[in-house]
C-alpha cells in the first residue's frame, strides 16, 4: 500500500475541504459574530496542508513558507473564541476590553511567520516513505511554542465562557474543546521527526475530519443548514467505509474466486477509485435527486427556493386567520386548484383540503380529498401541510406568550392602580367622615340626601378598591344550590323582585367560595335593578340557571329589563361604563376579573329568550387545574 500516495491524497482533501469551508463561512457571516475569524482559520488550515503536499511533492521552498504560517491558525481562533463567548455571556466585560488589543496580536503573529520565513533555521530532509519532511530549527521551535501559547488562549477563553454560560452555549463549547483535542492529537504527527522519533504520521491523515468538526461544533445550533450537510457527510462516510471494506474483502479473496488479475492490483489503488467514485456519486447526487424528481412529478417545480418562501409568507402571519389566508393563498396558487384550509376546526368538504387542528392538547396535520390528484400535486400538499402545521405551531406559542405579556402587564398596571385606589380611599374617608357627622345638625330631609351619596361614594371606594385588589383565590368544591338560594333570598328581599333558581341539588364547582358569592351579589343586584324598570305594570323577574356542560359549569342570569343597545354591549365588561343609576361602573369589571382568575369567562347574550342574559362558565377542574387555582391571582 503507498502511504505517501494516501497522505498526499488526504493533505489534498484538506486543502479543498479548507477552502470551501472558508467560502461557505463567508457567505453565511452575517448570520453570527466571528464567523469571519472562524473562515479565515479553515483558509489558513488549507494553507498549511497545502504546505505539507508541496513538500510531499518536492517543492521545497513554497511548501516550508506555508507551513510558518502556523500561528495564523491559533490566533484566528481566539479571534473567533472571544467573539463567540462575548457575543453570548452577559458579563463578559473582560474579553470585550481585549478585543481592541487584537490587531496588536494578528501583527504579532505576522511577525513571527516573517521571522520563521527568513530566520527558520529549519531543515529539510527524506523521513520514511516522504522525500522531503520538515525538522524543527530553533526559530522554527519558537514558531511552535508561540502557535501553542496563542491556542492555549483561545482555549481558556472557551474554559470561561462554559464557566459563565449555559444551555446550548455549553453545549457548543463541550464540542469545541472536543474538536481542539482532536485536532491537537493530529498535528502532534508534524513534529514527531523533530523529537527523532520513526513513527509514521498516519494521523495526519484525517486532518480533514478535524476542519468539519470544528465548524459542525460552532454552527449546528446557529446556522441550521450545517446540520444538513453534516447528515449528508456521516452518511457518505458511513457508505465509504462500507464500500472500502467490501473492496478490500474482495480483493483478498480474488484469488480464491478466479480473478487473479484483481488481486494484483494494489489495494491502495482500489482504495483511491473507490474514494473518488464515492466523491463523485456524493457530489452528482442533488442534480440527480433534482432529475428524478422531474421524472416522478412533471407537473410540480419543487425547490428549495420556494419552500423557504412559503415558510417565510406563513411565519409572517400575525393571527390564525391570517395564517389561514395566506396559507390558501400559497398553496392555491402553487397547485393552479382551489385548496381549503382548516386551522383549529375540523371542516367536511368535497374539496381538497388541509387541517391543522388540536386534538389532546397537541396540534395535528391531515390531508383530505387528494387521492385523486396527480402524484406531483399530492407531493406538494405532503411538502406544505408540515410547514403549515410548523407555523401554526409557533403561532400558537407566540399568542400565547403574548397574552401572557398582557396579562403581566395588566397585573402591573392593577398594581398601581391599587396603590393609588388605597391612597385615595384614605385621603377621601376622612372629610367623607367629617361630612356625615356635620349633616346630624342638617334638616332630615337634606341628611338623608347627604347620606345617599355618602353611602354612594363608599361603594365606588369599595368598587375601586375591590377591582384594583390582586385576586387570590382559595379554590374549594362548592355546591351550588345552598350559596345560590341563600344570595338569591336577600336580594330578592332588598329589591322586590321575584328570583327563581333552576339549579340541580348536587352541582358543585371548584373555586373560591367569597368570590364566587361576590360574583352572585354583583351579577343578581344588577338584574334586580334592571329587571326593577320593566313597563306597563310587567312583574319583574331574575332567574338563574346552573347546568352541567361538556367541561363547564354554566351559571346564567337572566332578567327581563330593558335591552341592551348593541353599542352599549361592545362596552359592558370596562371599566366605568354603566347606565345603572348609584352604580359604580365597577360591578360587569370585577366580575369579569374574578372569572378570569378561575380560568373561566363570562359573557352577554340576548339570544336565551330574555332581554338581558349575563352567562358564567367555570371550567370542570381536574388535579392540575386544582392545583393552578390554588392560590392564583
Amino acid at each position: 500500500m503507498n502511504r505517501l500516495l494516501i497522505f498526499q491524497s488526504t493533505m489534498g482533501l484538506t486543502v479543498v475541504c479548507g477552502l470551501l469551508m472558508a467560502a461557505w463561512l463567508f457567505k453565511h457571516a452575517s448570520q453570527q459574530k466571528g464567523i469571519k475569524a472562524l473562515a479565515g482559520f479553515n483558509f489558513f488550515m488549507a494553507l498549511w496542508c497545502c504546505g505539507h503536499w508541496l513538500l510531499s511533492m518536492n517543492y521545497s521552498i513554497a511548501g516550508q513558507a506555508l507551513l510558518s504560517l502556523n500561528p495564523m491558525m491559533p490566533t484566528l481562533f481566539l479571534h473567533f473564541s472571544l467573539w463567540f463567548v462575548s457575543d453570548r455571556v452577559d458579563n463578559a466585560h473582560v474579553l470585550k476590553k481585549i478585543l481592541p488589543f487584537m490587531p496588536i496580536i494578528y501583527i504579532s503573529s505576522l511577525s513571527v511567520v516573517v521571522i520563521s520565513i527568513g530566520f527558520s533555521g529549519n531543515t529539510l530532509q527524506p523521513w520514511l516513505d516522504f522525500p522531503l519532511f520538515l525538522h524543527l530549527g530553533q526559530v522554527g521551535w519558537i514558531n511552535l511554542f508561540y502557535t501553542i501559547f496563542i491556542g492555549l488562549f483561545g482555549h481558556g477563553v472557551l474554559l470561561w465562557g462554559y464557566a459563565n454560560s449555559q444551555d446550548n452555549t455549553r453545549r457548543t463549547i463541550i464540542m469545541l474543546f472536543g474538536a481542539g483535542a482532536w485536532g491537537f492529537t493530529l498535528a502532534t504527527s508534524y513534529i514527531l521527526p523533530s523529537l527523532g522519533l520513526d513513527f509514521y504520521p498516519y494521523l495526519l491523515w484525517f486532518l480533514p475530519s478535524y476542519l468539519l468538526l470544528i465548524t459542525f461544533a460552532v454552527l449546528r445550533y446557529q446556522v441550521f443548514a450545517v446540520n444538513y450537510w453534516a447528515i449528508k457527510a456521516i452518511i457518505w462516510a458511513i457508505a465509504l467505509l462500507a464500500l472500502l471494506g467490501l473492496t478490500t474483502l474482495l480483493t483478498s479473496m480474488a484469488s480464491q474466486m478466479g480473478l487473479a488479475h484483481l488481486s494484483a492490483i494494489p489495494l491502495s489503488i482500489i482504495w483511491l477509485y473507490s474514494i473518488i467514485s464515492g466523491l463523485t456519486l456524493w457530489l452528482l447526487y442533488n442534480p440527480l435527486h433534482k432529475l428524478a424528481s422531474r421524472l416522478v412529478y412533471p407537473d410540480v417545480k419543487l425547490n428549495e427556493q420556494i419552500i423557504d418562501n412559503w415558510l417565510l409568507k406563513l411565519n409572517t402571519s400575525q393571527s390564525f386567520d391570517q395564517l389561514g389566508d395566506t396559507a390558501t393563498e400559497l398553496v392555491s396558487s402553487f397547485i393552479r386548484q382551489p385548496v381549503i384550509i382548516a386551522i383549529k376546526a375540523r371542516h367536511l368538504t368535497e374539496q381538497l383540503l388541509i387541517e391543522c387542528f388540536i386534538q389532546n392538547n397537541e396540534w395535528h396535520f391531515e390531508l383530505k380529498n387528494w387521492q385523486n390528484v396527480t402524484p406531483g400535486i399530492r407531493h406538494a400538499a405532503e411538502i406544505f401541510a408540515p410547514l403549515l402545521y410548523t407555523s401554526c405551531v409557533n403561532l400558537d406559542k407566540s399568542l400565547r406568550l403574548a397574552e401572557q405579556e398582557k396579562q403581566r402587564q395588566e397585573e402591573l398596571r392593577l398594581v398601581e392602580l391599587g396603590s393609588l385606589s388605597a391612597s385615595i380611599a384614605h385621603e377621601l374617608r376622612n372629610p367623607l367622615n367629617i361630612i356625615s357627622m356635620a349633616s346630624a345638625q342638617c334638616d332630615p330631609k337634606v341628611k338623608e340626601h347627604i347620606q345617599s351619596q355618602l353611602k354612594r361614594a363608599d361603594t365606588l371606594i369599595q368598587d375601586l378598591l375591590s377591582y384594583a385588589r390582586v385576586i387570590e383565590l382559595n379554590g374549594q368544591n362548592i355546591v351550588l344550590l345552598p350559596l345560590l338560594t341563600t344570595v338569591a333570598k336577600n336580594i330578592a328581599e332588598q329589591h322586590k323582585v321575584t328570583l327563581d333558581i333552576d339549579c340541580p341539588e348536587q352541582l358543585s364547582i371548584y373555586a373560591d367560595v367569597y368570590k364566587l358569592q361576590q360574583v352572585l351579589v354583583n351579577l343578581l343586584d344588577n338584574g334586580a335593578v334592571f329587571g326593577a324598570m320593566v313597563e306597563n305594570g310587567t312583574m319583574p323577574i331574575v332567574q338563574i340557571q346552573a347546568k352541567q356542560s361538556d367541561n363547564a359549569v354554566q351559571i346564567s342570569f337572566h332578567n327581563n329589563g330593558p335591552a341592551i343597545t348593541p353599542l352599549l354591549q361592545s362596552e359592558l365588561f370596562k371599566p366605568f361604563i354603566s347606565k345603572r343609576v348609584g352604580g359604580s361602573g365597577l360591578g360587569l369589571a370585577i366580575v369579569q376579573r374574578i372569572m378570569k382568575a378561575h380560568h373561566g369567562s363570562i359573557i352577554f347574550s340576548e339570544q336565551l329568550g330574555w332581554n338581558v342574559s349575563f352567562v358564567c362558565s367555570f371550567p370542570s377542574c381536574n388535579k392540575e387545574q386544582k392545583k393552578n387555582t390554588k392560590g392564583n391571582k
